[in-house]
Protein backbone atom coordinates (compact mmCIF):
# COMPACT_ATOMS: atom_id res chain seq x y z
CA UNK A 1 0.00 0.00 0.00
CA UNK A 2 2.79 2.41 0.91
CA UNK A 3 4.63 1.55 -2.31
CA UNK A 4 1.53 2.38 -4.38
CA UNK A 5 1.15 5.73 -2.61
CA UNK A 6 4.83 6.45 -3.20
CA UNK A 7 4.43 5.71 -6.91
CA UNK A 8 1.44 8.06 -7.08
CA UNK A 9 3.47 10.83 -5.46
CA UNK A 10 6.30 10.28 -7.92
CA UNK A 11 3.91 10.33 -10.88
CA UNK A 12 2.36 13.59 -9.68
CA UNK A 13 5.80 15.17 -9.35
CA UNK A 14 7.27 13.63 -12.51
CA UNK A 15 6.99 16.96 -14.35
CA UNK A 16 9.56 18.42 -11.94
CA UNK A 17 12.19 16.30 -13.70
CA UNK A 18 11.74 18.57 -16.74
CA UNK A 19 13.11 21.59 -14.88
CA UNK A 20 16.88 22.13 -14.98
CA UNK A 21 19.34 24.84 -14.02
CA UNK A 22 21.12 26.91 -16.66
CA UNK A 23 24.63 28.36 -16.38
CA UNK A 24 23.33 31.36 -14.44
CA UNK A 25 21.61 29.12 -11.87
CA UNK A 26 18.09 29.87 -13.11
CA UNK A 27 15.59 27.04 -13.67
CA UNK A 28 14.19 26.49 -17.17
CA UNK A 29 11.58 24.05 -18.51
CA UNK A 30 13.05 21.34 -20.72
CA UNK A 31 9.93 19.22 -21.29
CA UNK A 32 7.69 18.94 -24.35
CA UNK A 33 5.59 21.86 -25.54
CA UNK A 34 2.20 21.53 -27.26
CA UNK A 35 0.98 24.15 -29.70
CA UNK A 36 -2.64 24.71 -30.74
CA UNK A 37 -3.40 24.01 -34.41
CA UNK A 38 -5.89 26.46 -35.90
CA UNK A 39 -8.17 24.37 -38.11
CA UNK A 40 -10.62 27.11 -38.96
CA UNK A 41 -10.95 28.21 -35.32
CA UNK A 42 -8.53 30.32 -33.30
CA UNK A 43 -7.48 29.37 -29.78
CA UNK A 44 -9.19 32.50 -28.46
CA UNK A 45 -12.46 31.51 -30.13
CA UNK A 46 -12.19 27.96 -28.76
CA UNK A 47 -11.68 29.24 -25.22
CA UNK A 48 -14.64 31.61 -25.55
CA UNK A 49 -16.90 28.74 -26.60
CA UNK A 50 -15.64 26.47 -23.83
CA UNK A 51 -16.06 29.14 -21.16
CA UNK A 52 -19.59 29.88 -22.35
CA UNK A 53 -20.52 26.20 -22.15
CA UNK A 54 -18.87 25.87 -18.73
CA UNK A 55 -20.89 28.79 -17.37
CA UNK A 56 -24.04 27.24 -18.81
CA UNK A 57 -23.21 23.84 -17.29
CA UNK A 58 -22.34 25.20 -13.84
CA UNK A 59 -25.40 27.48 -13.82
CA UNK A 60 -27.65 24.56 -14.70
CA UNK A 61 -26.26 22.19 -12.06
CA UNK A 62 -26.50 24.87 -9.35
CA UNK A 63 -30.01 25.73 -10.47
CA UNK A 64 -31.11 22.11 -10.10
CA UNK A 65 -29.86 22.12 -6.52
CA UNK A 66 -32.01 25.12 -5.66
CA UNK A 67 -35.13 23.82 -7.40
CA UNK A 68 -37.76 22.55 -4.89
CA UNK A 69 -38.81 19.73 -7.19
CA UNK A 70 -39.85 16.48 -5.48
CA UNK A 71 -37.16 13.85 -5.75
CA UNK A 72 -34.24 16.24 -6.25
CA UNK A 73 -33.57 16.46 -2.54
CA UNK A 74 -35.11 13.25 -1.28
CA UNK A 75 -34.77 10.32 -3.68
CA UNK A 76 -31.39 8.56 -3.83
CA UNK A 77 -31.74 7.75 -7.54
CA UNK A 78 -31.84 11.48 -8.23
CA UNK A 79 -29.60 12.82 -5.47
CA UNK A 80 -26.62 10.52 -6.05
CA UNK A 81 -26.28 11.13 -9.81
CA UNK A 82 -26.81 14.83 -9.19
CA UNK A 83 -23.97 14.87 -6.64
CA UNK A 84 -21.69 13.13 -9.15
CA UNK A 85 -22.64 15.62 -11.86
CA UNK A 86 -21.89 18.52 -9.51
CA UNK A 87 -18.43 17.17 -8.70
CA UNK A 88 -17.82 16.46 -12.38
CA UNK A 89 -18.84 19.97 -13.41
CA UNK A 90 -16.50 21.53 -10.84
CA UNK A 91 -13.62 19.31 -12.02
CA UNK A 92 -14.25 20.37 -15.63
CA UNK A 93 -14.24 24.01 -14.54
CA UNK A 94 -10.91 23.51 -12.72
CA UNK A 95 -9.32 21.88 -15.76
CA UNK A 96 -10.68 24.70 -17.94
CA UNK A 97 -8.95 27.24 -15.71
CA UNK A 98 -5.66 25.41 -16.26
CA UNK A 99 -6.24 25.35 -20.01
CA UNK A 100 -7.07 29.05 -20.14
CA UNK A 101 -4.10 30.15 -18.02
CA UNK A 102 -1.65 27.89 -19.87
CA UNK A 103 0.22 29.70 -22.61
CA UNK A 104 0.42 28.64 -26.24
CA UNK A 105 2.47 26.55 -26.69
CA UNK A 106 1.68 24.94 -23.35
CA UNK A 107 3.83 22.72 -21.19
CA UNK A 108 3.20 19.00 -21.17
CA UNK A 109 1.91 18.78 -17.59
CA UNK A 110 -0.62 21.56 -18.30
CA UNK A 111 -1.69 19.78 -21.50
CA UNK A 112 -2.19 16.50 -19.65
CA UNK A 113 -4.14 18.17 -16.82
CA UNK A 114 -6.49 20.06 -19.14
CA UNK A 115 -6.78 18.95 -22.77
CA UNK A 116 -6.49 15.25 -21.93
CA UNK A 117 -8.70 15.37 -18.81
CA UNK A 118 -11.63 17.60 -19.80
CA UNK A 119 -13.30 15.31 -22.40
CA UNK A 120 -13.58 12.35 -20.01
CA UNK A 121 -14.73 14.53 -17.10
CA UNK A 122 -17.31 16.23 -19.30
CA UNK A 123 -18.61 12.86 -20.48
CA UNK A 124 -18.96 11.58 -16.91
CA UNK A 125 -20.75 14.81 -15.96
CA UNK A 126 -23.17 14.38 -18.87
CA UNK A 127 -23.88 10.74 -17.96
CA UNK A 128 -24.54 11.65 -14.31
CA UNK A 129 -26.82 14.54 -15.29
CA UNK A 130 -28.68 12.24 -17.67
CA UNK A 131 -29.19 9.70 -14.91
CA UNK A 132 -30.56 12.46 -12.68
CA UNK A 133 -33.00 13.35 -15.45
CA UNK A 134 -34.15 9.73 -15.77
CA UNK A 135 -34.38 9.39 -11.97
CA UNK A 136 -36.60 12.46 -11.69
CA UNK A 137 -38.91 11.21 -14.44
CA UNK A 138 -39.19 7.81 -12.76
CA UNK A 139 -39.89 9.47 -9.40
CA UNK A 140 -42.75 11.53 -10.86
CA UNK A 141 -44.19 8.45 -12.59
CA UNK A 142 -44.10 6.40 -9.38
CA UNK A 143 -45.05 9.01 -6.78
CA UNK A 144 -46.43 12.00 -8.64
CA UNK A 145 -45.37 15.66 -8.70
CA UNK A 146 -47.03 16.58 -5.37
CA UNK A 147 -48.57 19.66 -6.95
CA UNK A 148 -45.18 21.01 -8.07
CA UNK A 149 -45.27 20.15 -11.73
CA UNK A 150 -43.72 23.50 -12.69
CA UNK A 151 -40.67 22.90 -10.53
CA UNK A 152 -40.37 19.38 -11.92
CA UNK A 153 -40.37 20.74 -15.45
CA UNK A 154 -37.78 23.37 -14.51
CA UNK A 155 -35.52 20.77 -12.91
CA UNK A 156 -35.77 18.52 -15.98
CA UNK A 157 -34.95 21.42 -18.31
CA UNK A 158 -31.88 22.35 -16.23
CA UNK A 159 -30.70 18.73 -16.15
CA UNK A 160 -31.07 18.55 -19.92
CA UNK A 161 -29.13 21.81 -20.33
CA UNK A 162 -26.33 20.51 -18.11
CA UNK A 163 -26.15 17.27 -20.10
CA UNK A 164 -26.07 19.08 -23.44
CA UNK A 165 -23.45 21.62 -22.28
CA UNK A 166 -21.15 18.88 -20.96
CA UNK A 167 -21.43 16.93 -24.23
CA UNK A 168 -20.70 20.06 -26.27
CA UNK A 169 -17.60 20.77 -24.14
CA UNK A 170 -16.38 17.26 -24.90
CA UNK A 171 -17.13 17.71 -28.59
CA UNK A 172 -15.26 21.05 -28.78
CA UNK A 173 -12.08 19.57 -27.37
CA UNK A 174 -12.49 16.30 -29.28
CA UNK A 175 -12.22 18.17 -32.60
CA UNK A 176 -9.55 20.62 -31.40
CA UNK A 177 -5.97 19.75 -32.30
CA UNK A 178 -2.64 20.26 -30.59
CA UNK A 179 0.77 19.12 -31.78
CA UNK A 180 4.21 18.84 -30.21
CA UNK A 181 6.31 21.85 -31.16
CA UNK A 182 9.29 20.98 -28.95
CA UNK A 183 10.35 17.60 -27.64
CA UNK A 184 11.92 16.76 -24.32
CA UNK A 185 15.60 17.71 -24.09
CA UNK A 186 15.67 20.17 -26.99
CA UNK A 187 15.86 23.21 -24.70
CA UNK A 188 18.83 21.71 -22.85
CA UNK A 189 20.56 20.99 -26.17
CA UNK A 190 20.06 24.60 -27.23
CA UNK A 191 21.41 25.81 -23.89
CA UNK A 192 24.48 23.59 -24.23
CA UNK A 193 25.07 24.76 -27.80
CA UNK A 194 24.75 28.37 -26.66
CA UNK A 195 27.24 27.80 -23.86
CA UNK A 196 29.64 26.06 -26.25
CA UNK A 197 29.34 28.88 -28.76
CA UNK A 198 29.99 31.42 -26.03
CA UNK A 199 33.13 29.54 -24.98
CA UNK A 200 34.47 29.46 -28.54
CA UNK A 201 33.82 33.17 -28.92
CA UNK A 202 35.72 33.87 -25.71
CA UNK A 203 38.68 31.78 -26.92
CA UNK A 204 38.77 33.63 -30.26
CA UNK A 205 38.80 36.97 -28.44
CA UNK A 206 41.67 35.79 -26.23
CA UNK A 207 43.69 34.76 -29.31
CA UNK A 208 43.03 38.09 -31.01
CA UNK A 209 44.11 39.97 -27.87
CA UNK A 210 47.32 37.94 -27.64
CA UNK A 211 48.13 38.56 -31.32
CA UNK A 212 47.59 42.30 -30.90
CA UNK A 213 49.82 42.29 -27.83
CA UNK A 214 52.59 40.46 -29.72
CA UNK A 215 52.39 42.90 -32.63
CA UNK A 216 52.59 45.88 -30.28
CA UNK A 217 55.61 44.41 -28.52
CA UNK A 218 57.34 43.76 -31.87
CA UNK A 219 56.72 47.35 -33.03
CA UNK A 220 58.16 48.73 -29.80
CA UNK A 221 61.34 46.64 -30.20
CA UNK A 222 61.73 47.80 -33.83
CA UNK A 223 61.43 51.46 -32.85
CA UNK A 224 63.98 50.97 -30.06
CA UNK A 225 66.53 49.36 -32.44
CA UNK A 226 66.11 52.21 -34.98
CA UNK A 227 66.80 54.79 -32.29
CA UNK A 228 70.03 52.98 -31.33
Amino acid sequence: MEQKQERKRKNRRAYLDDFHKDLSGQYFYDGPLYGYVENGKSRKRLLQELWGLCVLMIGAVIGVGFTPAPGVSSWAFVVLPYAVSLVGAVSVLWAMAQLATGKDPMREYVYEASVEKIPLRALLTAIAAGLSFVGEVVFVILYGAFGRGGYVALALVLMAVETAAALLIRRCLYYADWKIVRRRGEAASAEAASASGGGEETTEKQVETKEMSDLTETDEKSEESVRK
